[in-house]
């Protein structure tokens, strides 16, 4: 993974963690390119997921 790829999880992973519940579906439309079946759930699973991801690839 690159190091701009990289920035990009960790900002969603930030944005995740500061956003209203209301507001997540709309992080994940906006990060599409970064979603996948492995970051979805409730927010907590959703940040954690996120991190997992990261450190996978």
């Amino acid at each position: 993974m690159d190091k701009q790829r990289q920035q990009a999880y960790l900002n969603l992973s930030q944005a995740l963690l500061n956003c209203p519940d209301e507001q997540i579906n709309n992080l994940f439309i906006e990060n599409q390119e970064l979603v996948d079946e492995r970051i979805r759930g409730d927010k907590a699973d959703n940040i954690e997921r996120a991190i997992a991801c990261y450190q996978e690839d």
